[in-house]
């Protein structure tokens, strides 16, 4: 586990530098934050690393700092990540993703979701009518990936 203080200071204070691992791609972080959402939401337990990260982020937006930087869902170009047709298309790739997720089988007692229980849950976790949701699905290069196997 992370110090605390340098935890802290590095989400209060990202100048300075604490933290020098690569940032990982908009759409990778959000997915996390999302699905820390739906795992506090269905009452699981979360790691140790989960709970510090939760907590220094509310700690730092508790502190005045902004939400977008406290979560590491900043982008590279300021103001992006506050409009509307940029959350809607990464809405649109989570949503995918998920999908191609929940269609991948984790172990032999688990084989994968079908594509269209898939694309129903998606649609319904997302927001989406089903309809949209699968033609999300069919336009995204995974959906024609799947279409072709």
């Amino acid at each position: 586990m992370t110090n605390p203080v340098n935890s802290i200071i590095s989400v209060l204070m990202p100048s300075v530098g604490i933290n020098t691992a690569p940032k990982r791609p908009f759409i990778e972080r959000q997915a996390q934050v999302f699905k820390l959402g739906q795992k506090i939401q269905n009452g699981k337990t979360l790691t140790d690393e989960e709970r510090e990260y939760l907590g220094l982020a509310l700690q730092a937006i508790s502190l005045g700092n902004d939400p977008f930087k406290a979560f590491d869902l900043e982008t590279d170009t300021p103001g992006q990540n506050r409009s509307a047709g940029f959350i809607e298309a990464n809405r649109r790739l989570l949503a995918v993703a998920w999908i191609a997720a929940a269609i991948e089988p984790d172990d032999k007692d688990n084989p994968g979701m079908r594509v269209g229980q898939a694309i129903e849950k998606a649609a319904e976790t997302f927001g989406y009518t089903a309809g949209t949701m699968k033609r999300i699905w069919n336009e995204s290069s995974r959906g024609a990936i799947v279409k072709l196997l």
